[in-house]
């Protein structure tokens, strides 16, 4: 059992050392379930398919970033808004627009995959109100594991 209790004397029981191994804890804990939902497959890297969770502390609130994990479809940034796209050959693709001009357009499917389509393919676009984001993605966590992971989040 770790105590600091006669090695700091005058301190009370929740010294600057005893919170920082708290915090140290929590965020072991919150890192192995970020791993284990696999947060960082569609957050970070070029190919990201949803904002950088890095600094969500400054642009979100905890119940903001709770309300988009929960519900990630409530809103989505334009950014990150997927496109159905059918073409003349009746071929379904979805994924971000990265690049759009005149003559065609470029998406990432969920998949990680580079798509390019040409004006002339396309018989059909239209943006999506579903986020690429599954639902569900706390589903079997408990309260407190879901606590630690949005405190983790929001102080990357």
């Amino acid at each position: 059992m770790c105590s600091d209790q006669g090695r700091f004397p005058n301190h009370a029981p929740a010294t600057p050392l005893v919170i920082k191994i708290i915090f140290s804890q929590l965020h072991a804990i919150a890192y192995k379930i970020y791993e284990t939902k696999q947060c960082k497959k569609c957050h970070a890297g070029s190919r990201a398919m949803g904002p950088r969770l890095e600094g969500a502390g400054k642009r979100c609130t905890s119940p903001d970033l709770l309300r988009a994990i929960y519900d990630p479809s409530h809103t989505i940034p334009d950014r990150y808004r997927p496109r159905i796209i059918m073409t003349y050959d009746e071929e379904r693709i979805e994924g971000i627009p990265v690049y759009e001009s005149v003559d065609g357009i470029t998406l990432i499917t969920q998949d990680g995959k580079t798509i390019r389509l040409e004006r002339h393919q396309i018989s059909q676009s239209k943006n999506s109100n579903v986020s690429t984001m599954p639902e569900g993605l706390l589903d079997g966590l408990a309260d407190q594991e879901v606590c630690d992971l949005v405190s983790y989040l929001i102080r990357l």
